[in-house]
């Protein structure tokens, strides 16, 4: 019985970790993206763009006329005449182009626009991703650092046992303890918090997902000159509207032809008493006198002024943005490096330390505050060095978008 009970739970054990889902942080941006509502829904509204673009394309139809004539004179002849006659209207002066290539254009600009909208939901997924790692990971350090005062403990017990130490550093020790014990429930309620968060943006059970990628360290290579050249060439909703811009002098230029006589022809055949009949011809010109579609030009116009400043704002904003992120990366990315060297020499000595530390706390060279700070010296050196990193990263992804430009290395790119 007891052996069936052992197997059952290591059975269930094994099918809950094959059903959990391990994640990078390339995959969770995909899932992210694939499972937002409100990206699908603007990317269905992209269908409005596109059926603008066949209504701007469409032929007007041909109209088809029967007539019937019946006149009498004073003599009672009669005269009867029929007509049947089909008119077109023919685009002599490619309105039909001009409408046709602005909503080409309006359509493209609305597709880059969203594109950018969906980088910036990808960079907060890899954000939220970062921080769940830093939390989770800073979340461990404070829980080995609550381990490790244990040993702490049994050191001022015995020197308080042979009088060597007053009962009130129990007490102080008692303090420290509490601070830290929720310190680590803060960081683990935190850590779920922020897992949470991360299951709602890549709409799965954050208890089913297991994040694979770590928090590392790639240095910043970029000269923010040439960041700033990619941005204007290749971010996407500057290059969205400067289409927007194109679409609106196309648009100018379709209200400006709209204006001119749209030429109808028309063709038929006509019978007549007596015996007459034949093809008839006719072309039907609107004189422009009274309605030159001036106020539709003025609005077009208006509407391209206006788009022009907006593409000239959104390139004075990406370079305030580029060149601001990229100082901001630079200098973290010097700072993280200066204590990713500190990290590594901070923990061949961290050890010998601690060590020391202990030994002259028990032989009365030392406060118990320094015994304490030796403990948490390795682990607050890790979890300051955690938290630059991720601002750091985090600053990167920001960079990224900003520049139209990948910076960083991912994680499965790693050999």
């Amino acid at each position: 019985m007891r052996s069936a009970l052992m197997a059952a739970l290591l059975l269930s054990a094994v099918l809950s970790a094959s059903a959990a889902l391990s994640l990078t942080m390339e995959q969770a941006v995909t899932l992210g993206l694939e499972n937002n509502m409100e990206l699908k829904a603007k990317q269905a509204e992209l269908g409005k763009a596109e059926a603008e673009v066949i209504g701007a394309a469409e032929i007007p139809n041909p109209s088809f006329q029967y007539g019937y004539e019946s006149l009498k004179n004073r003599e009672y002849e009669i005269d009867r005449s029929e007509t049947f006659t089909v008119s077109q209207s023919i685009d002599f002066l490619w309105k039909r182009g001009k409408r046709v290539e602005a909503a080409e254009k309006s359509r493209e600009a609305r597709d880059l626009l969203l594109r950018h909208e969906t980088s910036g939901v990808a960079v907060q997924i890899r954000q939220t991703y970062g921080k769940v790692l830093l939390l989770e990971e800073n979340s461990r350090q404070l829980s080995e650092l609550a381990a490790s005062f244990s040993e702490v403990v049994r050191i001022v017990q015995a020197r308080v046992a042979e009088g060597d130490a007053a009962e009130g550093e129990l007490l102080k020790l008692g303090v420290e303890r509490g601070k830290l014990q929720r310190t680590v429930a803060a960081a683990k309620a935190e850590a779920l918090s922020e897992r949470r968060k991360l299951g709602l943006l890549i709409v799965r059970d954050i208890n089913e997902v297991v994040l694979t990628d770590s928090l590392t360290f790639t240095p910043l290579r970029a000269d923010a000159r040439q960041l700033l050249e990619q941005s204007w060439e290749h971010r996407s909703d500057i290059v969205g509207q400067l289409r927007l811009t194109e679409a609106a002098a196309a648009a100018v230029s379709a209200a400006k032809r709209d204006g001119l006589p749209a030429i109808a022809v028309e063709a038929g055949y006509k019978r007549q008493s007596g015996g007459f009949s034949g093809m008839i011809f006719g072309v039907s010109v609107p004189l422009p006198f009274w309605n030159q579609n001036r106020s539709a030009i003025a609005k077009a116009e208006a509407g391209r002024e206006q788009q022009h400043h907006a593409a000239q704002l959104a390139r004075k904003t990406a370079q305030i943005e580029v060149l601001t992120q990229f100082d901001k990366a630079a200098g973290l990315s010097e700072r993280v490096g200066e204590m990713l060297r500190q990290l590594e020499s901070a923990q061949t000595v961290s050890q010998t330390v601690s060590r020391g530390a202990r030994l002259a706390y028990e032989e009365g060279a030392s406060t118990l505050i320094e015994l304490l700070d030796a403990v948490r010296f390795e682990k607050d050196l890790v979890m300051e060095y955690n938290s630059s990193l991720h601002e750091y990263r985090s600053t990167v992804f920001d960079l990224e978008r900003t520049a139209g430009s990948v910076l960083t290395v991912r994680e499965e790119n790693r050999q």
